[in-house]
């Protein structure tokens, strides 16, 4: 997959938590998943998010939707909301608030 054109998109949502998510509670699209979040939200960005809606630009959920498609689903938004549990993050918590929005 070719992500190159993407990489100009802000870093600031750390998707890099999602990757947790993704491997405890479907395995299947963790590595596709992670890959990319690693690539396009390295560690060095912020770990917090306070909005993601007003962080994340429409094109790059556009793009998501497109290639990953199992992050709008119920199933990753109950791991999400399972993860801000099990750990108290309010990162979980907000982004798993926001995906369940766009199920």
């Amino acid at each position: 997959m070719d992500t190159r054109r993407y990489s100009h998109r802000p870093k600031a949502l750390a998707l890099t938590s999602c990757a947790v998510a993704v491997e405890e509670a479907i395995a299947s699209e963790h590595f596709r998943v992670a890959d990319w979040c690693f690539q396009h939200f390295p560690a060095r960005c912020p770990g917090s998010v306070t909005s993601i809606t007003a962080l994340y630009p429409f094109e790059s959920l556009l793009f998501l939707r497109e290639h990953f498609p199992i992050m709008f689903t119920e199933a990753f938004v109950a791991a999400m909301r399972e993860e801000a549990r099990s750990k108290a993050s309010p990162t979980f918590g907000v982004l798993a608030k926001w995906l369940a929005s766009m199920v």
